[in-house]
């Protein structure tokens, strides 16, 4: 029997070969899984704290958009966390992500 056809039919230690290939790809779910939850808590918060800035804006009478950009963010930071806030700020006025912007 060649060598090649003994490997084959030898069915000793496949599990751990099966898991061996498969535990990359599940951890790689398992990340995904949690990312995706982060993302989505960031987003209520981000899309409450919004809901809460605009019913705030009803009654206020803004000379310019930057005036009303500014009411946005100055709001946020009052009722979101340091990185929820990075975020929104980030999103209304484009900034560059690097490790100085995290940090401030």
């Amino acid at each position: 029997m060649s060598l090649l056809k003994k490997f084959l039919k030898n069915s000793e230690g496949s599990l751990a070969i099966q898991l061996s290939v498969l535990i990359l790809p599940l951890l790689g779910l398992i990340g995904a899984a949690v990312d995706y939850s982060r993302v989505a808590v960031v987003k209520t918060s981000l899309q409450a704290t919004l809901d809460n800035n605009i019913r705030s804006m009803h009654h206020t009478a803004f000379r310019n958009r930057a005036e009303m950009e500014e009411y946005i963010v100055s709001m946020a930071a009052v009722n979101l966390d340091k990185s929820h806030y990075h975020t929104l700020n980030c999103f209304v006025h484009p900034c560059i992500h690097d490790n100085n912007t995290h940090n401030q």
